[in-house]
């Protein structure tokens, strides 16, 4: 039998660290998680969220060392929706910018931070639920929107079939665009009543305590805890951003709505949650980032180990 390596998919905050510049002023443990990464018997993966956040920074140099540490790292791209037939990651980046700076991408990523600021209690004139059918109408337009740019004959057909399909995904997806409640972290603590030592709980039983305190309160509430194997992914992100409104070692701008600032920071962690849990491990030195994500994986049922560098060190 054929023994495989161990998955590894790292959090944002430790592929900073193990920037070669970073490592001359870094704690040792980071050197002998490299060393460790770096051998055979791991396979370091990243994801579109880890190009996303590469893509947030505000540095070139930055940039450059970030992409180094994942070619030191022999890090593999993963994408859950296709099998990508590149391997160097700088050509990775390069295409991964090309189309995130696109004109139909950008209108998508607008979209997307309509819904990510009004699901964070910020009033954007539109409830929550249209914010989100808005996201998806940009999502199912771009490859029309392309056709109409190539082939402006059938812009008609074109404008007849994005309907189609654009009515079509929201009806698919309305399960999720009806679990979406109009409110801000804050009154929607204040609406479930729920207990503010909710951060006492242990990770592994807090959604359960979380659920059934909810179901007592309103037994409807359980409907948006329901998932099966083909949507664990997405499910995991909005029980993350869930466990963030009910004040379960949320991200401190949580408590506070007008700080409108790391919205997209936020949801980029939940998403990271979300892609990591198709693997062995997932490393992480935010500590309020590894509670909630065991919260998530131990509800969901996933095998996943969320460690910090000095857990992941104690293993060896």
């Amino acid at each position: 039998m054929v023994e495989t390596n161990k998955t590894i998919y790292l959090d944002q905050n430790i592929l900073t660290e193990l920037r070669v510049h970073k490592l001359y002023t870094n704690d040792l443990k980071y050197i002998q998680i490299l060393k460790i990464l770096t051998s055979n018997k791991y396979t370091v993966v990243y994801s579109r969220v880890t190009l996303m956040e590469i893509y947030n920074i505000d540095n070139d140099i930055y940039i450059v060392e970030h992409l180094k540490a994942l070619k030191l790292l022999n890090a593999i791209y993963w994408d859950r929706l296709f099998t990508p037939n590149e391997h160097d990651v700088n050509v990775i980046y390069e295409n991964f910018v090309k189309v995130h700076e696109g004109k139909f991408s950008k209108n998508l990523y607008a979209s997307g931070e309509g819904f990510i600021k009004r699901i964070n209690g910020i009033n954007i004139g539109i409830t929550t639920k249209d914010s989100f059918n808005s996201m998806l109408d940009e999502a199912v337009n771009i490859p029309f929107s392309y056709l109409n740019d190539k082939l402006p004959i059938l812009t008609k057909l074109n404008r007849y079939l994005s309907k189609k399909a654009v009515d079509f995904t929201v009806n698919y997806f309305s399960s999720i665009s009806d679990e979406l409640l109009d409110f801000d972290p804050v009154n929607f603590r204040e609406y479930i009543k729920m207990d503010t030592k909710v951060k006492t709980l242990e990770a592994e039983q807090a959604m359960f305590v979380i659920i059934k305190a909810l179901c007592d309160y309103d037994p409807h509430f359980i409907n948006i805890f329901q998932f099966n194997a083909n949507n664990i992914e997405t499910k995991i992100e909005f029980f993350f951003n869930f466990l963030n409104w009910i004040g379960y070692y949320p991200d401190k701008f949580q408590n506070d709505t007008n700080k409108k600032g790391f919205h997209s920071a936020s949801m980029r962690d939940a998403a990271h949650a979300g892609t990591a849990w198709h693997f062995d491990y997932i490393i992480s030195d935010d500590y309020n980032f590894r509670q909630k994500t065991k919260a998530c994986y131990a509800f969901v049922g996933s095998r996943t180990k969320v460690l910090s560098v000095d857990e992941f060190l104690l293993l060896h």
